[in-house]
């Protein structure tokens, strides 16, 4: 299992909607996989990607 920071952590743990800002190389895919392996299986979720 990977490491995970503690800005990682938060996410992952979190309930609720969220709203993440984060730059190029900061491990976001990780974090949604991770995020997503943590939800209950029938769990929907809505990614969003904004690009130049």
């Amino acid at each position: 299992m990977p490491h995970f920071t503690p800005e990682q952590q938060a996410i992952i743990s979190a309930a609720g909607d969220l709203k993440i800002n984060a730059v190029a190389g900061s491990g976001k895919t990780t974090t949604l996989l991770e995020y997503a392996r943590a939800q209950p299986a029938r769990t929907r979720i809505l990614y969003l990607a904004f690009n130049n």
